[in-house]
C-alpha cells in the first residue's frame, strides 16, 4: 500500500476532529506492506493528536507530518 495516501488519508480524518488546525503530509509515495502501515499510522496519530492537544491548545496551528526515505528505510 501506498503510505503516503495513507498518512494522507488519516491526516484528513484527524483534521475534520479538529478543524480548527491545519495538517499535512509532506511524502513521496513510497509502498509498504499493511501491518507496516498500520504501525506508522498509530505513531503519526498519536503524534499530530498530541500536537493539536499541546501546541495549540488554545489557538488554531499546523502540524506537517514529513518523511523521506533513506536507504530504503524510512528515518
Amino acid at each position: 500500500m501506498d503510505l503516503a495516501d495513507f498518512l494522507s488519508n488519516l491526516c484528513q480524518c484527524l483534521r475534520q476532529s479538529a478543524s480548527q488546525h491545519t495538517v499535512s503530509v509532506e511524502m513521496e509515495p513510497r509502498a509498504v506492506d499493511a501491518d507496516r502501515a498500520i504501525e506508522i499510522a498509530l505513531l503519526i496519530n498519536g503524534l499530530v493528536t498530541n500536537a493539536f492537544k499541546h501546541a495549540y491548545p488554545d489557538v488554531p496551528g499546523t502540524v506537517i507530518v514529513r518523511a523521506h526515505s533513506t536507504d530504503d528505510q524510512i528515518p
